[in-house]
């Protein structure tokens, strides 16, 4: 080392998150309840559903939902939701729409025979 110059010394943790390039879509995941969300808009959406599970206007609701597609794919929803009086709702929160998303949202909407609500920020 030349003169001034001083080692840094950091954890494997902190080189990691220096060396991560930035994300293509600009999500940013966000732990919240000791669960990871792909985006703060995905964790704030957990937290109101939360709060009308509370409330009595949620029965229940999962995260993370599979759907088989053809060919092998899995779509995952980010939430399936079962509202009072067991209507169901399919939730899948996006910043950006992808034309690959698109695709796989319109094959669970023909083969499931459902609505998938986009949350939006």
């Amino acid at each position: 080392m030349g003169a001034g110059a001083c080692a840094v010394r950091m954890s494997t943790e902190e080189y990691r998150k220096l060396a991560q390039k930035p994300r293509k879509y600009r999500n940013i995941p966000t732990i919240l309840d000791g669960q990871r969300f792909d985006s703060k808009l995905e964790a704030k959406r957990y937290t109101q559903l939360r709060a009308l599970e509370g409330s009595g206007a949620v029965s229940w609701f999962i995260r993370q939902a599979p759907f088989r597609l053809p060919g092998g794919v899995i779509y995952r929803a980010d939430f399936l939701v079962v509202w009072q009086y067991q209507r169901v709702t399919v939730e899948d929160c996006k910043g950006v729409m992808t034309p690959v998303s698109a695709l796989k949202i319109k094959q669970v909407e023909e083969i499931y025979h459902l609505k998938v609500e986009l949350i939006r920020a």
